[in-house]
């Protein structure tokens, strides 16, 4: 980095190292954030995930900058959106990069001097210390590729141009790098040849041949074995007629590499497996049985033993038993034998194995002899045979499928273990668990050999999800793939490689899984399932009784796992043949015990068995299910609401789901979740019309629609929420039947939301329009609920036209209605709008001590009409913040604490408290600060309201904060955020607590933890809602965590927001906040003297409103850019080192808040 290396030791974490790797090889030194997540955490959840990416990029900027202070923008490492970059001031070079662009130019100048300069640069294998780094063998194999390309193409460059001897070298260094490169071996053959060297053209045919066999067990090709002789008997004679002539386009190198996926999962079988090679190579025998269901990898893990073997200079011989060839009599023998070519004749036989040829010669056609002599003397020259190949090399003798292996075949095997321990033979045997139940010939045989001590059985589990997103990443390439791909694969492959594989080969055959922008992600909702994989399931399915496959086909409907009452009712099965179907299903392995009663052994047995299932048949035996559901459950119904839904819909009565779809939404709704709450009344919407409908269509369209309006409100959709009333209200105006004096009420309350959803978007003519529908309806309806609502929403009418005073009137209206009728709720709503528009018209204050004397001691008994209170602590917010002197903010909580005293009031006196306190806190008056928010905390605590003890903490916890006493600074937000807020406040607390938050993790140096944080405060806001006023402190902060860890993009979009609010309430603390917010962008930027004209107004604007401890932080900003801009900061560090001693005196100051924002200068 310029002038400095970075050293292995300089490195505090790994990953963050792999990240620089990461972005150094990837195109243009970028990655999304998903693609790494998915390369260096891919088992873990997102959030964990990304707070492991901000620690990665924290450490790794201290590992590149060592002097870098903390939230100062790092020269190599930028985050932008959601983008992480690696930069440098000058010229950013990578020698990969390099040596494949000179490897290019090469190519296309075709000059060999271009050609040696591209190799110069190849410094050998690509990362070496990451060789078993999934991410980073593509590129390593990538550019051996281009580094061998390179070297045949300079070596047939020379040829052409006829340098025969200069065209040597680099072909020698090509075989050094890959012995078996057959063309590369020939072109050397063919020019030692030329230049009279015919010694050292027979040697590297040699040494091609013991390559080839060594890595490939094959013989070179025919054509090499021609050129052979023909150099050999000195016959050879040089094509003149392409030399010096343009050279035609060389392919590219091939490279050993074996294309089969990647074996990933299997570390400790492969360990366990290794020990036993180990053992062979010892001289010693063993019988090992791999064991699992069909496609779990049995077959992959036998080709790496046997590649491991052969490696080594062992023999391997493989054999299998097939389903379709019936149990032929030693089949898998034989077809071992047939592997090492021993078998082609029986003059052939005897000439490998001698005397015991006699009896191996007659093994593809015998049957098994009835004559216990003939039989002992063919296994005792199976073993002779087997003992003489491994006397020339250690043998491994593989058999496949033993599940269909005939009896004749087990006994052999049986009397090879105990015959062959002495002799190095590993026999490595397969079998399906689901095709070998416990009276099979293959479960007993490898009991017996367990219990003799002959065999070791080897069982393979479904692999884990990172196993199975190292697989994926494997197949799927080259390119980082999408998390939604990961997801897919593991829910419906459940682990099953082979099944991995051919989902993810479908997924691409089909055009679902597609390379976009760099990335590979999935296209349309509907996932294609892998037909190989279903057909041989299928087959299986098919072996089972007429009984049986009616059980698999109403568990298939049931779902993954269905209990025996379920399966009894809907089968229609007396129990005895029920029980035996079942038996039958769990012996072929298609549906396994579980605690709930039976689940299927794999998810595509169940898409397997549901896909077969004509469409008729599917929708009869899911409304079976949904009949025999509802029996079972009873008065339980709602329980189980999206569970009935489900099977009803795919019924043929499918209108029968709308009511359950409404029950599940209900539910989702009450839980915040409010996006499945949307899908069930859409999809209740939808089914309206079909058969099997319960009730007035019309009226239920009315329901969904409302409730559709309630949710698009709350996510503020406007004018979506305004529009879906108006709809419910043509539905119920449209009922057939004549609307009763609850419909009126209803369509009452229709109208109201309609209006208060247009006042929300300032529509005042559709609310207008919308209102007069209301109180049209309730002229005569004198008893109706909803007389108090319809007023308070004339109340907010007046109120956005600023008719205060008659906003006022009609607010006092709803008062008294919702008084006379006992509607706590609405006279909490009654109140919260009269201190609305007591707001708006400046008589704030007015309106508490109004409050006060009319609710406060009834409010500390009730906890809803306590609401009303707690709205204040949004509005005293507001205050606090607005151009009023705190001073006068102060004095005024004062005279309000003493009159919430008199009338014994303890809520409203938590409130001023705590007014008070914050006021006292802005100011720097620390000690009477913290008194009055103690005694805030205290009096909510007693009333039992969890946002006052919530704010009162926050206040706690910024107090901590500022005198550097974090470790309680922290104690203090975890308790807050533990409190669990009524649902009207929670839009005014989260936001703040987590802020604060962020800003302790800042000032901890734990940057990562801030960003998690602000995006819990995001996630929060989302599904509660936010408050702009309470919202506007998150944003100042936000600027912070995203300038300290690099993001500009999100920094400027923060700091955007800070000054929107600034504008909006024209408020000098906050104009203050958005000041500073632009300048740490600024500084981000590297833009030293901007930002100090913003701390410096921001400094100005916090002195004047007398926030001391925010005008000396403003003061350490500014001299921080200053230094960074090579200039004098000691005036500005002296300015703020004397607020902080006036804070804190007698040294305080310097130990504790200041030397924590002082020591970054």
């Amino acid at each position: 980095m310029g002038e400095r290396e970075v050293d292995d030791g300089d490195w505090r974490l790994r990953k963050s190292k792999n990240l620089v790797k990461l972005l150094a090889l990837a195109p243009g030194h970028r990655l999304h954030r998903e693609q790494l997540l998915e390369v260096l955490w891919p088992d873990q959840d997102p959030d964990s995930g990304t707070n492991n990416l901000h620690k990665a990029i924290y450490t790794a900027r201290r590992a590149l900058e060592p002097e870098l202070a903390a939230a100062t923008p790092s020269t190599y490492l930028l985050v932008r959106s959601d983008e992480v970059l690696l930069i440098s001031p000058g010229q950013l070079w990578v020698d990969a990069e390099a040596f494949e662009h000179a490897a290019a130019e090469a190519r296309r100048d075709s000059d060999p001097r271009a050609y040696q300069a591209a190799l110069d640069l190849y410094a050998g294998e690509l990362l070496p210390e990451d060789r078993y780094e999934d991410w980073a063998a593509g590129p390593r194999e990538s550019l051996q590729s281009i580094y061998l390309n390179a070297l045949l193409e300079l070596a047939q460059a020379h040829e052409h141009a006829g340098e025969a001897e200069a065209a040597i070298d680099p072909l020698r260094r090509l075989v050094a790098a890959e012995p078996s490169n057959e063309e590369a071996r020939v072109a050397l053959m063919r020019l030692h040849a030329q230049i009279g060297q015919r010694h050292q053209a027979l040697r590297q045919y040699q040494h091609l041949r013991a390559a080839l066999m060594r890595d490939l067990d094959v013989e070179p090709a025919p054509a090499t074995q021609q050129l052979y002789q023909d150099i050999a008997q000195g016959q050879w004679v040089p094509d003149r007629g392409s030399a010096g002539s343009t050279p035609a386009r060389p392919k590219p190198v091939q490279t050993s590499k074996s294309q089969e996926p990647a074996l990933v999962g299997r570390d400790r079988e492969i360990d366990l497996l290794e020990d036993a090679v180990e053992r062979l190579f010892g001289g010693r025998g063993q019988v090992i049985f791999v064991a699992g269901e069909a496609g779990i990898g049995k077959s992959r893990l036998s080709r790496e033993m046997v590649d491991r073997v052969t490696r080594r200079g062992g023999t391997a011989m493989l054999g299998a038993a097939y389903e379709h060839e019936g149990r032929l009599p030693y089949g898998p023998f034989a077809d071992a034998f047939r592997s090492i070519g021993g078998l082609a004749t029986p003059i052939g036989v005897r000439a490998i194995f001698g005397e015991a040829g006699n009896d191996l010669s007659r093994l593809p056609e015998s049957q098994v002899s009835a004559f216990r002599s003939e039989r002992q003397r063919l296994f005792a020259a199976v073993s002779d045979a087997l003992r003489r190949v491994a006397a020339g090399a250690p043998l491994i003798l593989v058999l496949e499928d033993l599940q269909f292996a005939d009896e004749a075949t087990h006994e052999l095997l049986h009397y090879l273990a105990r015959t062959t321990l002495e002799s190095p033979i590993l026999i490595l045997a397969t079998f399906r668990v689901e095709e070998a139940p416990p009276i099979s010939p293959t479960a007993q045989l490898v009991a017996a050999l367990q219990r003799e001590q002959l065999a070791l059985r080897v069982h393979l589990e479904r692999l884990p999800a990172p196993a199975t997103n190292l697989l994926v990443s494997s197949l799927v390439k080259p390119g980082p793939i999408d998390r939604k791909v990961f997801e897919i694969v593991r829910d419906i492959a459940a682990g099953n490689p082979l099944y991995t594989e051919e989902l993810l080969r479908t997924l691409r055959d089909s055009g679902r899984l597609q390379l976009s922008d760099g990335r590979w992600e999935l296209s349309g909702d509907d996932v294609p399932l892998p037909g190989s994989a279903l057909q041989m399931i299928s087959a299986r399915i098919a072996q089972l009784d007429s009984s049986a496959r009616q059980v698999l086909m109403v568990a298939a409907v049931a779902g993954q796992e269905s209990d025996y009452a379920l399966l009894r009712g809907a089968a229609g099965l007396p129990d005895s043949t029920l029980l035996d179907a079942l038996d039958a299903c769990i012996a072929h392995g298609v549906l396994k015990e579980s605690s709930a009663g039976y689940v299927f052994g794999h998810p595509l047995q169940r898409a397997a068995a549901y896909e077969n299932l004509s469409r008729a048949r599917r929708t009869h035996l899911h409304g079976t299910v949904a009949a025999v559901l509802e029996d079972q459950y009873g008065d339980a119904l709602d329980d189980h609401a999206e569970k009935l839904a489900h099977h009803w819909s795919m019924s043929q009565h499918s209108g029968r789901a709308v009511s359950y779809l409404i029950m599940a939404g209900d539910r989702a709704a009450a839980v915040h979740t409010n996006q499945a709450a949307e899908a069930s009344y859409r999809r209740s919407l939808d089914l309206l019309d079909a058969p099997g409908v319960t009730g007035d269509r019309d009226r239920v369209a009315a329901l969904l629609w409302e409730k559709l309006g309630d949710l698009l409100a709350l996510a503020a959709a406007s004018p979506e929420d305004e529009a879906a009333y108006i709809t419910a209200a043509d539905r119920l105006q449209s009922a057939r039947t004549v609307l009763s004096n609850s419909d009126s009420d209803h369509l009452v309350r229709l109208y109201r939301k309609a209006a208060h959803a247009a006042l929300t978007r300032h529509a005042v003519d559709a609310a207008t329009q919308h209102l007069a529908a209301a109180e049209a309806l309730l002229d005569d309806a004198f008893e109706s609920p909803e007389w108090p609502r319809v007023r308070l929403i004339r109340a907010l009418w007046f109120w956005e036209r600023g008719m205060h005073d008659q906003g006022r009137q009609a607010a006092e209206d709803s008062l008294r209605l919702a008084r006379e009728r006992d509607e706590t709720l609405d006279q909490v709503n009654a109140y919260m709008t009269l201190a609305l528009v007591f707001h708006s018209s400046g008589s704030w204050k007015e309106g508490l001590a109004l409050e006060i004397e009319q609710a406060g001691r009834l409010a500390d008994a009730n906890p809803r009409l306590g609401l009303l209170f707690d709205a204040h602590l949004c509005l005293g917010e507001y205050h606090l913040y607005g151009d009023s002197a705190f001073e006068t903010v102060e004095a005024y909580a004062r005279q309000t604490l003493e009159r919430a005293k008199r009338a014994g009031a303890v809520r409203a006196e938590a409130l001023t408290s705590l007014l008070l306190g914050e006021s006292l806190l802005a100011q720097g008056q620390w000690d009477r600060a913290a008194a009055y928010l103690e005694q805030s905390l205290t009096g909510h605590r007693h009333v039992g309201s969890t946002a006052g003890q919530a704010l009162a903490l926050h206040r706690l916890a910024e107090l901590r904060l500022y005198r550097g006493e974090l470790a309680f600074a922290e104690q203090h937000l975890h308790e807050a955020l533990a409190l669990e807020v009524d649902a009207p406040m929670a839009p005014h607390v989260y936001g703040r607590l987590y802020a604060t938050l962020a800003s302790h993790n800042l000032l901890r140096n734990d940057a990562p933890a801030a960003v998690r944080a602000i995006e819990a405060s995001e996630e929060i806001a989302d599904r509660v809602g936010q408050c702009i006023t309470c919202n506007a402190l998150v944003h100042p902060v936000a600027t912070d965590t995203y300038v300290a860890v690099g993001d500009v993009e999100r920094a400027r979009e923060h700091a955007t927001a800070a000054e929107a609010v600034a504008a909006h309430w024209e408020s000098g603390a906050w104009r203050g906040l958005a000041e500073r917010a632009h300048g740490r962008v600024r500084e981000l930027e590297a833009d030293y003297a901007g930002a100090e004209q913003h701390f410096l107004r921001a400094a100005e604007i916090f002195e004047r409103n007398g926030q001391t401890y925010d005008t000396a932080r403003c003061l350490v900003d500014a001299a921080r850019v200053v230094a960074a801009n090579g200039g004098d900061e000691g005036a500005l560090l002296s300015r703020a080192q004397a607020i902080f001693d006036q804070l804190l005196p007698g040294g305080g100051g310097a130990d504790a808040a200041g030397s924590i924002l002082m020591k970054d200068v």
